[in-house]
């Protein structure tokens, strides 16, 4: 075990309530030395999700209080091992980089966490591929799953054709068109007027959903054969209308409760009960089905594993390739959290400690 320096100083972001942006404080804290069974992290970089967004909003159900460091994901280099680390885990090593995924915690310069929540990379990735490689474990992941884990491989079936993507320029809408590229389908996904050309580079009829009937647009086409919606709630009624009669849909986020300004308890209760309904759908019917990436983790985590190196080594040899807006420092977090709440942001937004930051 090496010892850390007793004097170090971290910087944390966290929130003491829930509610928006400004609900973010940067705190100073005193680095204490990892425990028996845990790293000590120097986090290089963490991609920003909606996930945090609901986070401190309150309404992500696995986080009931506030008092929390934010921060979904990150990347981080190995720099202290706790006791008995290097006995049981010889693949964690001081100078290790690792991803992590664990839902808080994330957002700060320093950490210490179990073994359990970290993944070391294949191998270590240069300065310059921090930023996407820090963005690769929650929104491939979750879309690797979606199409080779769920209930049907409908990814092999020689009946698909057609597929829709809502949200299609956000982080898992990219990352479901990037892994779906390769399949020769038809791919239609909702975007702003502002990401159209994004989605036509890679082959991709854009679908105005400020402007244009979606559901119609769709069955114009002859209906979708799978709809991916991480949007929940009343959405799902429009995505239902985007299906052929034997399509199916996936859902597998909430972002309709975080797009703006605070839902009232009307707007939130309308919400859940619509999403409860699709859940005991999902039971009934496999031609809906819900994804969660952190229940499929804890059911099957050596899926987790397997399929995030699956999705790292596309990277690595540039099949997949994370398209992000521009890097921010941490200290910024604030802003990057309305940027990404009011839809302003093209592309996967990662934030930078502020000591490792180059503007």
């Amino acid at each position: 075990m090496i010892v850390p320096n007793e004097n170090r100083l971290n910087t944390e972001y966290r929130i003491s309530k829930f509610g928006g942006p400004s609900v973010i404080t940067a705190t100073q804290t005193q680095l204490a030395a990892p425990k028996a069974g845990e790293v000590q992290l120097r986090i290089l970089a963490t991609g920003l999700s909606m996930a945090d967004v609901l986070i401190r909003r309150g309404v992500y159900v696995d986080i009931k209080k506030p008092a929390v460091v934010l921060g979904y994901e990150a990347l981080g280099v190995i720099e202290v091992l706790g006791e008995g680390v290097a006995i049981k885990h010889p693949n964690l090593t001081v100078g290790k980089q690792v991803a992590v995924m664990s839902l808080i915690g994330n957002n700060t310069h320093y950490r210490n966490i179990g073994v359990d929540h970290v993944v070391p990379l294949p191998k270590n990735v240069s300065n310059e591929q921090i930023p996407q490689a820090a963005s690769i474990m929650l929104n491939y992941v979750t879309a690797y799953q979606m199409l080779h884990r769920q209930q049907l491989t409908f990814i092999e079936t020689a009946t698909l054709k057609k597929v829709l993507i809502h949200s299609a320029a956000g982080g898992v809408g990219m990352a479901l068109i990037q892994l779906l590229k390769p399949f020769n389908l038809e791919l239609y996904g909702t975007a702003s007027k502002k990401n159209h050309a994004r989605l036509k580079r890679y082959g991709v009829k854009p679908i105005d959903y400020r402007t244009e009937n979606v559901a119609q647009v769709c069955q114009q086409a002859g209906g979708m054969d799978v709809v991916f919606d991480g949007i929940g709630g009343n959405h799902l009624n429009s995505s239902k209308q985007c299906l052929t009669p034997k399509g199916q849909l996936v859902f597998y986020g909430m972002t309709e409760l975080i797009t703006g300004e605070q839902p009232t308890k009307i707007a939130f209760i309308k919400y859940m009960l619509t999403t409860a309904r699709y859940f005991f759908k999902a039971k009934l019917c496999k031609r809906y089905s819900f994804y969660s990436i952190t229940d499929y983790r804890k059911k099957q985590p050596q899926w987790f594993f397997d399929d995030f190196y699956k999705v790292f080594n596309l990277f690595l040899n540039g099949t997949v390739n994370p398209e992000l807006a521009p890097v921010l420092p941490m200290s910024q977090i604030a802003e990057a959290h309305r940027k990404l709440e009011f839809g302003e942001l093209s592309g996967k937004q990662v934030l930078i400690p502020d000591p490792l930051f180059i503007k």
